[in-house]
Order: C-alpha cells, then structure tokens, then sequence
C-alpha cells in the first residue's frame, strides 16, 4: 500500500497513480537517540573521578594513557602539583674594554644583560695595571698578539662585573657574540657595535672554570653580593 505526505502526516496513496512503474520514497521516521562522539567518550571514560573521605576531597592520579602530560608531578595524597626544574645558578665574569668605555656602551651592555633575567652581583671601574692585563691574558702569554692585547686593554678605563643567573656563562658568550666582529651576528653586543677582532667592546669568561679564576683576579669575596629579587621565582 503506498503512503504519502500530505501537511506533514502519513496519507494512504493506494488510489494514486504509479508512474512509469516508480515506487513512491519510503519516509524513515527520524531517530531521537543522541550518542556523543566516541572521541569524547573515551575522554570522559579516562578522566578520574575525585572521592570524598574524612580528610577532605582527593583527586586521584590520571592514567598514563589519559590526556594528562605525564610530566606534571603527583602526590600520592591525592594534590597535583606541577614537577619544578630548577636550574643551576652560576656566576661569569665580564668586562668592558676601553673602547666600549669610550663608546658610552657601558649602559647598553648592563641593560641587555638585566633584561635577559641575570643578576649584576659585582661592579667597578679601573684602568687595568700592566700586571693585572698580562695576568688576565696569560693563557695568550706565548702568542705573538700578547703584547698588543697587554696594551689595549690597559689604554683607558674598564669596568668589570661579574653576573649571576642560570646558565650565565653560555648566556653571556651568546649575547656577545662571536669574537670577530665581522662573523658576530646582529643582535648581538658585538654583531651591533664591534668594529674589529681587537676593538670588540666586550670580555666575557668562555668556560665556569674561567669564570672563577677571572673573578679572583678582579674582586674580593666580600666585594660581591648575594641577594634575592622579587622576580627569582619567574627566572629561576
């Protein structure tokens, strides 16, 4: 028996006529189920369900295979907390050479390094003595440069620093850039101001072990300070 649609409802059609042998379209009553995707779901199915005891609400540890990072800490007790890597500090040596002094440079290096996050634990201004410029150079004591190094660096005021912060040694060599200022990128202290392999603005030590022995040299312990800043906890 054929069916039809007439104002929305089913109407018997047994009288119409079939054309050309066409069986009228078989109206499929629409489903009401609502099934929320499988992807959600499952989601739902791995999510922990927190539970109710005498000491309060526990949130128990997500499954390894839920979406929760399996780099986040948890506490057996129940209370998640974020894993913290704390890096270690350490402290470097660096100076301004006499022609980042005579430059007025002095403030744009300090600058830099305060707003990469590190931390000016030391600072004073001299004209290097020629016994304190050979002893700083004395790993080049053998080169044929040694002498005009000894003679630049003691040509006019220098300030030296020593600055603290996570990684400071790398930070710093990145920041300064590479020691011919021809190859030193933009960006960098000397990249942006050095103008030979000599006149490159600025020292920096190249390893930590450098870094201790420079800092000898210039600063007495109790010269250098050890202090904490409101912004620590985002630096370190």
């Amino acid at each position: 028996m054929g069916q039809r649609i007439k104002h929305g409802l089913l109407a018997d059609s047994s009288n119409q006529p079939k054309a050309h042998g066409l069986q009228p379209p078989v109206i499929q009553k629409p489903s009401c189920t609502c099934t929320p995707p499988r992807f959600f779901a499952t989601i739902l199915r791995s999510m922990p369900v927190p539970t109710l005891s005498g000491s309060g609400i526990h949130a128990p540890s997500p499954p390894r295979n839920s979406v929760s990072s399996p780099d986040f800490g948890r506490v057996r007790t129940g209370t998640l907390c974020k894993k913290v890597v704390k890096f270690v500090s350490e402290r470097t040596f660096v100076m301004v050479k006499p022609d980042g002094v005579g430059r007025r440079l002095v403030g744009e290096c300090i600058r830099r390094f305060e707003q990469r996050g590190l931390k000016l634990v030391g600072l004073k201004a001299q004209i290097l003595s020629e016994d304190i410029a050979k002893a700083h150079y004395d790993e080049h004591k053998d080169k044929p440069f040694f002498g005009e190094l000894v003679s630049f660096i003691t040509s006019g005021p220098t300030v030296q620093m020593v600055w603290e912060g996570p990684d400071a040694v790398a930070q710093v060599r990145k920041m300064n850039g590479a020691t011919n200022c021809a190859k030193a990128d933009v960006g960098t202290i000397r990249g942006d101001f050095g103008l030979s392999m000599q006149n490159n603005i600025i020292h920096a030590s190249d390893a930590v072990d450098t870094a201790v022995r420079e800092i000898g040299l210039y600063f007495q312990e109790s010269e250098l300070f050890s202090y904490s800043q409101p912004d620590d906890q985002w630096l370190n």
